[in-house]
């Protein structure tokens, strides 16, 4: 007889609960739990579905896996489970080794970075290979693995999961489950080579004016003033989306953003213009928190909502360009806008060698004049 699915869980559900002295455990049925660890995180995590005693599946973490995303990925791997032959259901499967890598990769890098592993594998490459042991893996099944991403029309998101695959394999062989490693660079010489990467379709300067008042005219609100503060800003994208609003003093007209939402992990002041200021002064508070919700209120927007947007009414440039135009511009200007360290320090890039290591201010204030001249001559 089938095993009831409850689903008694939903996503305010979750984030209302509060992390306490031990890790506890909420059950959504059939399996599906998510653990809740003293620190606060929240893990979406399968009950082993080979039968024999061994680690669970874990899915994600919360809230960048949502409680209806957790139980496509637990259907996935009850699947994969069910199709594996008893001879591949015992022993270390891949999944004992990605639960052993997981903590030690996450030491070596960015808390940011190596979520984002731990959700490639766990998209990409669990639900198929999470149950099967070890010693049965061949190439051939990385290779099919890797096909299915690339049948999607993502060639570079094939090679990086190749090469996490390989750091889990060759964690497997440092604890001594596995003798060779299935996933080494060799394997992408049997898989069609992708377009070089290209760099990010930029505006021509010329166009910013209009671009930026075509974005005003956008039908969704939130997302056209998310668009326009970063044109104003010159700040990536995530660093918009994740705008939060105890990051701005509006009096001293400063946004600071936090290091764990920098790609550099330093914090970033954002001098704002007028015109931001009066961007972000309209804007309906429709979260508590976040300055550009989804209409969930309280989950940041996707990349692809902003791309889509400007997409739909200039297909040939990015949003990530905006930040190119800026720099081409003010450093092309006869004389520069402002100084190259300045336009730098704008863009929160690290100086590299003596120099950067020696010269630690963000030249605030030199960047103020630099922003509200960047300002006047894109939405004047």
């Amino acid at each position: 007889m089938p095993r009831k699915k409850f689903r008694a869980l939903d996503d305010p559900t979750i984030r209302g609960k509060k992390p306490k002295a031990k890790t506890y455990k909420l059950t959504d049925g059939d399996g599906l739990t998510v653990l809740v660890r003293p620190t606060g995180a929240k893990v979406f995590v399968l009950r082993n579905q080979s039968g024999k005693e061994g680690a669970a599946t874990i899915l994600g973490s919360f809230p960048e896996m949502t409680i209806a995303a957790a139980r496509r990925a637990a259907e996935a791997a009850r699947v994969a489970a069910r199709a594996a032959p008893p001879e591949q259901r015992s022993g270390k499967t891949f999944n004992h080794a990605f639960q052993a890598w997981s903590p030690v990769q996450a030491a070596d890098r960015k808390p940011a970075y190596a979520q984002d592993c731990v959700e490639r594998l766990t998209t990409n490459v669990l639900p198929y290979l999470g149950q099967r042991s070890l010693t049965t893996i061949r190439r051939a099944d990385v290779v099919e693995v890797l096909r299915r991403i690339m049948d999607r029309g993502s060639n570079e998101q094939a090679r990086r999961v190749r090469a996490l695959m390989s750091e889990v394999f060759e964690h497997a062989i440092t604890m001594e489950w596995l003798e060779t490693n299935p996933a080494p660079l060799a394997v992408l010489n049997v898989l069609p080579r992708g377009p070089k990467k290209k760099p990010h379709a930029a505006a021509a300067f010329e166009d910013m004016p209009t671009i930026y008042r075509r974005v005003g005219m956008y039908p969704n609100p939130v997302t056209r003033a998310a668009i326009q503060l970063l044109m104003l800003t010159a700040v990536r994208s995530g660093e918009v989306r994740g705008a939060r609003w105890d990051e701005f003093d509006m009096d001293k007209a400063i946004w600071t953003i936090p290091a764990q939402r920098m790609k550099g992990e330093k914090p970033h002041r954002v001098p704002l213009s007028r015109q931001a200021l009066e961007l972000i002064d309209a804007l309906p508070r429709i979260s508590d928190e976040l300055l550009f919700p989804t209409p969930r209120r309280d989950v940041v927007m996707s990349d692809n909502a902003l791309q889509y947007a400007l997409k739909s009414m200039f297909p040939g440039i990015t949003i990530h360009g905006f930040r190119a135009t800026f720099s081409t511009h003010c450093n092309n200007t006869e004389p520069p806008l402002a100084s190259w360290d300045i336009i730098e320090a704008a863009l929160a890039h690290s100086i590299k060698g003596v120099r950067g290591d020696y010269n630690r201010g963000d030249l605030l204030d030199a960047r103020r004049g630099l922003m509200q001249a960047w300002a006047d001559l894109i939405a004047s």
